[in-house]
């Protein structure tokens, strides 16, 4: 068998679970280019990513960035966990949001299936308040 450690296995496996309502920077972006990509109001982007981090931005003498570091998690709406009966075209109906927003960020689901169980990512729509 020789000495010394052995390499049973060479490749690592990684289970990744994307949270709902969350998407990662890319290189240069800010917080109205992320909200672009995924057709949400910049101004509910902004105002979720800074009161996550609320407590970093007490003190006055630090300058608020909209710029986001490469890989940083922003929320771009709120998570909602569907009831029986429910569907995406509900929301869509009731105004909550567009239908773009609510399928870029829902990828996975469609808008006739049921929702029932599911975690689903609304966007928020400052401007329709």
């Amino acid at each position: 068998m020789g000495s010394g450690p052995q390499i049973l296995f060479a490749t690592r496996c990684w289970l990744i679970v994307l949270e709902p309502c969350v998407a990662c920077a890319s290189v240069g972006d800010n917080l109205a280019t992320m909200a672009r990509r995924y057709s949400v109001d910049p101004v509910a982007v902004a105002s979720i990513f800074f009161s996550a981090r609320a407590n970093t931005f007490a003190s006055e003498t630090n300058n608020i960035e909209t710029d986001v570091p490469f890989g940083a998690p922003v929320r771009m709406g709120l998570v909602y966990e569907g009831s029986a009966g429910e569907s995406l075209k509900d929301f869509q109906r009731l105004s909550l949001s567009n239908s773009a927003a609510l399928s870029t960020l829902n990828p996975n689901l469609d808008a006739n299936s049921s929702i029932e169980g599911k975690l689903v990512c609304l966007p928020v729509d400052v401007q329709s308040l």
